[in-house]
């Protein structure tokens, strides 16, 4: 004999048949809830990029040099005392200085997966949050091989922006991207050579 339970008892009856189920939903719930953004919020945003770089005089010579101005606004909620520029390994930084005063720095090595960059460390005064700041950095790259990225020879060069020969503050590696600023790129030596940049 077949006996018809009240339809809200009928359903609770079925949901109780699977409380693995309802253990694996509610846990799935709370973890959902609890997740939060791990990733690390940018502090510096640059504003405008200012390069002047010098070809090598020589046909045979393999440096480039250069002096990056790089304004930058502090779009953290916090102060910020602190930058970190990061450039190709290839580079030998002679001087960096904060709104047109010479400034103490370290150089390190940064491993970013397969790819190691060099990391300049500066102190700054505290910025407030959306203040400003402009560092300029005087450094030489020494090309020892030529490489699809990077390459000098008497025909031509090239330094694509892949291959981090000027500083920034941020990279393609990081969760956030690069930055899109504006810029200003002067390119001295390089006798009969067109300069072209896009």
């Amino acid at each position: 004999m077949k006996t018809d339970l009240p339809k809200h008892l009928d359903t609770t009856m079925r949901f109780a048949r699977f409380p693995g189920l309802a253990l694996v939903l509610f846990t799935l719930a709370l973890t959902t809830f609890a997740q939060t953004d791990n990733r690390l919020a940018a502090t510096w945003q640059v504003v405008k990029y200012d390069v002047t770089a010098t070809l090598p005089p020589a046909e045979i010579g393999r440096e480039l040099t250069a002096k990056a101005k790089i304004d930058l606004r502090n779009v953290s909620a916090r102060p910020a005392a602190s930058l970190t520029l990061r450039i190709t390994p290839n580079a030998t930084v002679s001087a960096v200085s904060l709104n047109g005063t010479a400034a103490d720095f370290t150089v390190a090595e940064e491993k970013l997966g397969a790819v190691s960059l060099q990391r300049i460390s500066i102190r700054v005064p505290s910025v407030a949050p959306a203040g400003s700041i402009s560092a300029t950095v005087d450094y030489k790259i020494t090309l020892k091989d030529n490489s699809g990225l990077a390459s000098i020879s008497a025909a031509d060069s090239q330094f694509l922006p892949m291959s981090f020969w000027y500083p920034t503050p941020n990279s393609w590696y990081f969760a956030r991207g690069a930055d899109h600023a504006p810029f200003r790129l002067m390119v001295n030596g390089g006798a009969g050579l067109t300069t072209v940049s896009g």
